[in-house]
């Protein structure tokens, strides 16, 4: 995305909706309580904290990460929330 026109757009209560959504491709394969006991009701990365899924590190995750293709970027700041 180099030398590309950003915009912004904040979409009001927009964010518990992709909260639920990241929840249901990330997380999905936790129940509700295996989600709670690892307290992801309050930080989603407690998901790759207690290795619930497997993910990259470190530089291995920041290669990958240069390599995708991306047309859109999503920053999903929810201060006001």
């Amino acid at each position: 995305m180099q030398n590309k026109e950003l915009k912004m757009l904040a979409i009001p209560k927009w964010g518990r909706y992709l909260r639920e959504k990241w929840l249901e491709n990330f997380a999905g394969h936790l129940t509700k309580e295996e989600q709670k006991e690892i307290c992801m009701d309050s930080f989603l990365w407690h998901l790759c904290s207690y290795e619930k899924v497997i993910r990259l590190e470190k530089e291995e995750a920041i290669k990958a990460f240069e390599r995708q293709k991306k047309e859109s970027m999503h920053d999903l700041l929810s201060i006001h929330e």
